[in-house]
């Protein structure tokens, strides 16, 4: 059964959370968040990564995950290249293979220009789906999560160690 938006965005953020939080990003756990985890109980989603070793640091998180909120996590793994093309194929067809994508920014114009994407505002701003007390975006050094956006809105949210967290840059710089 295939998926609406709200629930790969749903998917989303609890993969990031789950994948950055060990990596103290947030503060606290998933579990501490506001938000009824298991809304989406019974439902799969299909989550095509970059084959890369951070990725590889997020697949023995997805159990935590299915745990958590009750959805099938099914990932696919490509390299950079073939990632990009079995995405647009995916995306320009709408067949909707892919539920979740990682991708890199600066394909977001692209997408959003096509409408392949959606602004995630709608989905952050969503108290049922972020909590925003758990979900900070001032967690995120300030140019990468400005790097998430354009043209005023959120396309993605960031998901790899690219990057450090303010507590992180603090303890190092």
């Amino acid at each position: 059964m295939k998926i609406n938006g709200r629930l790969a965005l749903f998917g989303l953020v609890i993969l990031l959370a789950l994948s950055v939080s060990a990596m103290q990003v947030f503060a606290a756990p998933p579990r501490d968040a506001k938000i009824d985890w298991g809304q989406c109980k019974g439902e799969q989603i299909v989550v095509a990564l970059l084959l890369t070793n951070e990725t590889d640091q997020l697949e023995p998180q997805i159990p935590e995950f299915e745990k958590l909120t009750g959805i099938k996590v099914r990932i696919q793994k490509y390299p950079e290249l073939e990632l990009h093309q079995k995405t647009l194929v995916d995306l320009a067809s709408r067949s909707g293979i892919f539920d979740v994508v990682m991708t890199d920014l600066m394909f977001i114009p692209q997408y959003a220009k096509a409408g392949f994407v959606e602004p995630l505002n709608t989905y952050i701003s969503n108290s049922k789906l972020t909590d925003k007390a758990w979900f900070d975006v001032d967690d995120f050094m300030p140019a990468v999560w400005d790097a998430s956006q354009w043209n005023g809105k959120v396309w993605v949210l960031p998901l790899t160690r690219n990057f450090l967290s303010k507590q992180e840059y603090a303890l190092w710089c």
